[in-house]
């Protein structure tokens, strides 16, 4: 099994041509990550305070807390069916804005709110769903090096047309860590051609320079990462990765293996195991057959939201985007199924 993981590497050259982001999305403000969207916009805003769902990134939550605005976390989570309900009846105040999230591509865009407070969006799970692309929220943001391969990069677009905050040159700092993580991109690339073997190398670019990416200053995005996105043919990056995904699915459903099923644009393989031990030795399983996958995401163990806190513990991502092919996930699904049988 060729190692994928997380971490991309330098594929998007192979699916060049057609409709890119900016088709897609033809207004938009480009940042160094989608941290810096929620930077943008919160500080051109006089909201006061922030509902944010419990079920949800708390690195990002993090800092939303740096940026002079009151947070206060509402009860939602995947596959929800009370969602609606519970937004609809929360105690809200003049000033303060909603933060939804789009969960591993659900589509949700015929559903409306009847609250009136402004609402933003999070598709970085989402990027390619109905519900993303049919937006009425005032604002949406994405980071997209969670769903292209790209080295750094966020988004913040208003389907209602609100005017953007003004342009972000991109700095020396990011451009310096761009750099760093496109030569990651291109040893890991080496790596799974036999042509490099050293994995300590690139792996300890990827995690430093992650870790940069949590003090960088606001920033726009670096010429090189904004080609990439100008040239990637966006629905035939995202249709293999829905292809990989209705094949897994149909192998899934066939063992009765627990996964999340009503996904319009999958953002990965999302199962749900029964327990956190469960869970904990079927990612061990899966690492030994050099199949990485994710937790998204690990929530404090001290939160009240009991439903969120149990999915979270409980859930596991498993990457079946463009860089696999059917003969990839089929050995994915087979070491899965091996697992339960």
């Amino acid at each position: 099994m060729i190692e994928f993981g997380s971490d991309y590497h330098l594929c998007g050259e192979k699916h060049t041509g057609g409709n890119t982001l900016f088709d897609v999305f033809p207004n938009v403000r480009l940042y160094a990550c989608g941290r810096h969207a929620f930077s943008a916009l919160i500080g051109q805003q006089d909201w006061k305070r922030i509902w944010i769902p419990a079920y949800f990134c708390y690195e990002v939550i993090s800092h939303i807390e740096q940026l002079n605005i009151a947070i206060e976390l509402y009860n939602d989570f995947p596959n929800n069916t009370n969602s609606k309900e519970i937004i609809e009846s929360l105690p809200i105040r003049e000033g303060d804005v909603l933060l939804r999230v789009n969960y591993f591509g659900v589509d949700l865009s015929a559903e409306t709110l009847d609250i009136d407070i402004p609402i933003i969006e999070d598709h970085t799970l989402g990027l390619n769903s109905g519900w993303a692309k049919n937006s009425t929220a005032d604002w949406c943001v994405a980071s997209l090096r969670k769903s292209l391969p790209i080295a750094i990069g966020g988004m913040l677009w208003s389907p209602k047309q609100h005017t953007l905050p003004q342009t972000v040159e991109v700095t020396n700092e990011v451009v310096e860590l761009a750099d760093k993580r496109y030569e990651a991109m291109s040893l890991k690339t080496a790596y799974l051609n036999h042509l490099f073997h050293q994995k300590d190398v690139f792996r300890n670019i990827y995690i430093e320079t992650e870790q940069q990416i949590e003090t960088l200053q606001v920033s726009g995005l670096d010429k090189r990462t904004i080609d990439i996105i100008a040239h990637l043919n966006l629905e035939t990056w995202m249709n293999t990765k829905k292809e990989n995904w209705e094949t897994a699915h149909r192998l899934l459903v066939s063992h009765a293996i627990q996964h999340v099923e009503n996904l319009e644009y999958p953002f990965s393989i999302i199962l749900k195991c029964k327990s956190n031990d469960e869970r904990e030795k079927l990612r061990k399983h899966l690492i030994k057959r050099c199949i990485y996958p994710a937790i998204l995401w690990a929530l404090p163990e001290d939160s009240p939201f009991d439903e969120a806190k149990t999915y979270s513990n409980t859930m596991l991502s498993v990457h079946c985007d463009a860089r696999y092919n059917l003969d990839d996930i089929e050995y994915i699904c087979k070491q899965i199924i091996e697992f339960y049988d």
